[in-house]
C-alpha cells in the first residue's frame, strides 16, 4: 500500500514524504484501536529510500515482512521487550527505527533519547487526538521540553466506510450542516446515504479509507511547550489557534461532499466533534 493507497492526498501527502526524510525526530500516529495506524505506517516505510536509509522496525507482531528492512519481534514471555529492542537496535546505529506501539515508560523514553541523538523514530501511541498524544508521551516519563525537541510530527488518523457506488442515494442535510457546509464552501450536490444491495451485501457500504489530521510541530508550538508552567490548557489554546479543533470532522464532510461516505459515518468516526 502506498501513502495515497491509504488515503493520504494533496498538502498532507507532502507533508508525509517530507517528514520521513528527515534525519531525525519523532513522526508519531494516533488514533484508537482499528484507525489504520499500522497500514499508514506500513505504507510511510514504503515511501523510504532503502537505498539511502538503514532501516529497523520492532513490531508486536510483524504483520508485513519486508525484505529491506530487517524486523524485529516482540516476545514478552522471553522478556524481549520494544524497550530492549530498541536499545539493541541503536548500538547498529540505524537511520530510521520504526516502532509498532509506544507503550511504556521505557520505550517512551528511550525513543526520545534517540529521537535527539540522530535517529528518526516512526512509531504509534494510542491517543484520540494531537493533545492527547503529548499528553500520553508526558504521562509516560518524557518531559515536554523533551517533546518540544524531539516531536516533528503527530498524525490523528480515523477509518471511514466507503459508500456502495451501485446502491447510494443522494440525502438531504440537517438545517444545522447545511449552515456548516455553506460556511465551510463544502457542495452539497453529491451528499449519499446507504442503501442496500447484492453487490454490498446489503450493509451500503464497500471498503474503507482514512481522515488524517496532521500537526507540523512548528517554532511557536514548541515555544508553548517549552515555556515555564506550561500546562496542557496552554498546550490546547496555541494548537487550536493553530490547527484548529475539528480537523478531522472537516475533512470527513470534506468526503460526504464528494460522495465517497456518508455523514453519518463521519459523525460516527468523529464522536459529532463540535463544529465552529
Amino acid at each position: 500500500m502506498t501513502l495515497k493507497d491509504a488515503g493520504v492526498t494533496g498538502g498532507d501527502l507532502k507533508v508525509l514524504q517530507s517528514a520521513i526524510r528527515m534525519p531525525s525526530g519523532m513522526i508519531l500516529m494516533c488514533g484508537p484501536t482499528g484507525s489504520g495506524k499500522t497500514s499508514t505506517l506500513y505504507a510511510m516505510l514504503g515511501a523510504i529510500d532503502f537505498s539511502l536509509k538503514n532501516v529497523i522496525s520492532i513490531e508486536d507482531p510483524i504483520e508485513h515482512v519486508i525484505p529491506s528492512i530487517s524486523q524485529m519481534e516482540v516476545n514478552p514471555k522471553a522478556g524481549i521487550t520494544f524497550a530492549s529492542l530498541l536499545r539493541n537496535a541503536l548500538r547498529q546505529n540505524p537511520d530510521i527505527i520504526c516502532l509498532g506501539e509506544i507503550r511504556d515508560e521505557e520505550t517512551a523514553q528511550v525513543a526520545a533519547h534517540a529521537a535527539q541523538t540522530g535517529h528518526l523514530i516512526i512509531a504509534t501511541v494510542h491517543s484520540n487526538d494531537n493533545l492527547g498524544t503529548i499528553d500520553r508521551l508526558v504521562n509516560l516519563g518524557v518531559p515536554l521540553r523533551s517533546v518540544a525537541a524531539t516531536l516533528q510530527l503527530i498524525v490523528s488518523q480515523r477509518l471511514v466506510r466507503k459508500l456502495c457506488p451501485c446502491c447510494k442515494k443522494p440525502v438531504e442535510l440537517s438545517p444545522k450542516l447545511h449552515e456548516y457546509f455553506q460556511e465551510q464552501k463544502l457542495s452539497e450536490k453529491n451528499v449519499c446515504g446507504p442503501v442496500g444491495c447484492r453487490e454490498c451485501d446489503g450493509t451500503g457500504y464497500s471498503g474503507r479509507t482514512a481522515l488524517f489530521d496532521l500537526m507540523v510541530m512548528d517554532n511557536e508550538l514548541r515555544s508553548t511547550l517549552e515555556a515555564e508552567g506550561a500546562t496542557l490548557s496552554s498546550i490546547k489554546v496555541q494548537i487550536e489557534k493553530e490547527h484548529g479543533s475539528t480537523v478531522l470532522a472537516y475533512e470527513g464532510y470534506k468526503l460526504a461532499s464528494e460522495g465517497i461516505t456518508s455523514i453519518d459515518e463521519v459523525e460516527r468516526v468523529t464522536l459529532n466533534l463540535e463544529k465552529k
